[in-house]
């Protein structure tokens, strides 16, 4: 995050890798966390970490405002939470 330079985007996850996380972060008690993750040159992920009440306002930016507005939906029973896929941040 300290790195100006660096490339910030919006990435899909594997459906497989998505679905996992939503059911550790359910198997924790939580309905949101962030997840950091290292990829390497293999396309392997690499998790760092689990983040219980993750600072997300930075990468909301990136993302124009997707990840307040899915935790809006969420919250607010906008409709059954369904994986077909992930987005997370690559930098």
């Amino acid at each position: 995050r300290s790195d100006r330079r660096s490339r910030r985007a919006r990435v899909e996850l594997p459906d497989d890798l998505a679905a996992l996380l939503v059911e550790k972060t359910a198997a924790q008690g939580l309905v949101f966390a962030g997840w950091d993750f290292k990829v390497d040159a293999d396309g392997t992920y690499w998790c760092l970490e689990c983040n219980p009440m993750p600072g997300y306002s930075f990468y909301d930016r990136v993302c124009d405002g997707a990840v307040s507005d899915a935790l809006i939906r969420h919250l607010s029973g906008g409709g059954a939470y369904q994986v077909t896929g992930g987005s997370t941040l690559a930098s």
